[in-house]
């Protein structure tokens, strides 16, 4: 039934999604090209230049956005299929509450990851059409030789090492991207349960509420723990810093795990417990 579920929620998004995709790689390809055109000798009239500025400005507009809209998507679909007219036939389906939570998260994940291959390859569409035929000398070899050069320059401990600190940094990053994600899950199902009325104002209050919290609980850990570990690793030998970073990393990805399973508990809980669609 996931799969089923999956499905859908993959089709409800990807329907206006792909059309976004289309229009930010075209704005990438103009903006590339406008690029090009400014970095030329050629005399070019002044409507064209108007263009070439507008194209630009546009090309990172697009970039930008669409991360944003893609948000918007993920989430409106989180809210309508549950908290309005559409819940009422959403938690009728002979299916877990798990499983509906389970396959918005999966597919807002998936729709991230296809968002972030997308801003990508807008990127690098901007700079390959903007550099033109040195691209592959001036951005490929450079890029490519500097990656070599670390390679060789290390020891097969060291190589073993950062490819362990590589991995933790992907698992950090993938789990920031759950946690965000399960806490505005979570803000929308506290404001349904809450509120009757107004429930997308009050999740966005409960959001920026909880993101002050946050913010605010992540300067503190800055100020009195990261400055201080920073400043103890400095002094310690390479032989011994280097694990320590190792090690410190994964005890990250452990804290980011329970965070994320903290979260996923409580929103669990509102759908299945608390809320009240009546």
């Amino acid at each position: 039934m996931l799969k089923k579920l999956l499905k859908y929620d993959l089709k409800s998004i990807f329907k206006y999604w792909w059309i976004a995709a289309i229009v930010s790689i075209g704005l990438s390809i103009a903006g590339g090209l406008a690029i090009s055109i400014t970095a030329s000798d050629k005399d070019v009239p002044a409507f064209i230049s108007v263009l070439v500025v507008f194209s630009i400005l546009f090309a990172i507009i697009g970039i930008f956005a669409f991360p944003i809209l893609t948000y918007i998507l993920a989430y409106v679909r989180y809210y309508k299929n549950f908290f309005t007219d559409e819940g009422y036939l959403t938690f009728t389906l002979p299916v877990k509450r798990s499983q509906l939570l389970n396959s918005k998260l999966i597919s807002n994940l998936l729709v991230m990851f296809c968002s972030g291959i997308v801003i990508f390859a807008d990127i690098f569409i901007l700079i390959a059409l903007g550099v033109g035929n040195d691209f592959y000398n001036e951005v490929i070899i450079p890029i490519s030789n500097a990656i070599a050069k670390l390679f060789n320059s290390i020891s097969t401990s060291d190589c073993i090492y950062l490819c362990l600190m590589i991995l933790a940094a992907i698992a950090i990053l993938i789990l920031i991207t759950v946690f965000s994600t399960l806490m505005i899950f979570a803000c929308i199902t506290f404001a349904a349960v809450i509120t009757k009325k107004a429930k997308v104002i009050a999740a966005i209050g409960i959001y920026y509420v909880a993101n002050w919290v946050i913010t605010g609980f992540m300067q503190l850990v800055y100020i009195f723990g990261i400055t201080s570990i920073g400043n103890l690793i400095s002094t310690m030998p390479e032989s011994v810093g280097v694990p320590t970073v190792t090690i410190m990393l994964y005890a990250v990805v452990v804290f980011l795990g329970l965070l994320c399973l903290l979260l996923y508990t409580l929103n669990y809980f509102m759908l299945d417990r608390k809320l009240n669609l009546a």
